[in-house]
């Protein structure tokens, strides 16, 4: 897919990486391929919020009519937590 590796080439340079990883690669294909919803269940280090993070740009590049918007659920502890009282 053309688009799509035109669109991951703008990523990389907007975000300044050389390359996305092999996971990202996958995860962002089956998303803007199969157009349907995905889970993304890696461990830490591999890219998750890169993943979300690139999703509208991946979009924009691909059709720039189309407003698109990503939903991104976030079970990290430290984002659900509520912050304890200070000492």
């Amino acid at each position: 897919m053309v688009g799509f590796e035109l669109a991951t080439k703008i990523v990389c340079e907007k975000f300044q990486i050389k390359s996305l990883n092999n996971h990202q690669r996958q995860a962002l294909r089956a998303f803007v391929c199969k157009e349907c919803n995905m889970l993304v269940n890696l461990p830490n280090g591999y890219g998750k919020s890169f993943i979300y993070q690139s999703l509208p740009l991946i979009f924009d590049v691909l059709d720039p009519q189309v407003q698109n918007h990503i939903v991104v659920v976030s079970p990290l502890v430290n984002l659900i937590q509520r912050p304890g009282p200070q000492s």
